[in-house]
């Protein structure tokens, strides 16, 4: 369920969900980028929520906890290229092991990060136990990412 979220400019986004904050803000997932909103003015001013496909999972538990981990994934792994790095912080585990539960999460994450998306390959492997990644396409982030979303729209579940 899409919220809208006020920015500081006093306009609104709708997002989501909330992905990381700290401090007096916060970062949304929207459709196709992350925004920042004012956390205090996110406190004055009840929550609007839109009609949506999306149910309340957004603002589930797993949906907050899953939220956070990303943001301490993105902490612990700093900036690096290393797949082997990214996959290995505790954070990026804990989300593994948090099962298929999350995987709309993830793939409303995939979705969202365009071109340049964070490596959820691992992760979706190890929660389906499938790879729908033609080998020849190991590698090229974006046949990779096409692949795993067209897996998904094959799917009621996810």
């Amino acid at each position: 369920m899409e919220r809208l979220y006020p920015l500081a400019d006093g306009s609104t986004v709708e997002a989501l969900a909330v992905v990381s904050g700290s401090g007096h803000s916060n970062e949304v997932l929207t459709s196709g980028m992350t925004r920042e909103v004012y956390v205090a003015e996110a406190e004055s001013q009840p929550w609007h929520f839109g009609s949506s496909e999306q149910d309340a999972a957004e603002t589930s538990s797993e949906g907050l906890v899953f939220g956070d981990l990303v943001a301490q994934w993105h902490r612990e792994r700093g900036i690096t290229s290393s797949i082997e790095h990214m996959i290995s912080c505790t954070a990026y585990l804990r989300i593994i092991g948090m099962g298929e539960q999350i995987l709309p999460f993830i793939f409303a994450r995939l979705r969202s990060e365009g071109d340049d998306p964070d490596h959820w390959f691992t992760a979706l492997q190890a929660i389906t136990g499938v790879n729908p990644v033609p080998r020849e396409d190991f590698g090229h982030v974006g046949k990779m990412t096409e692949a795993w979303l067209a897996w998904a729209a094959t799917r009621d579940d996810v």
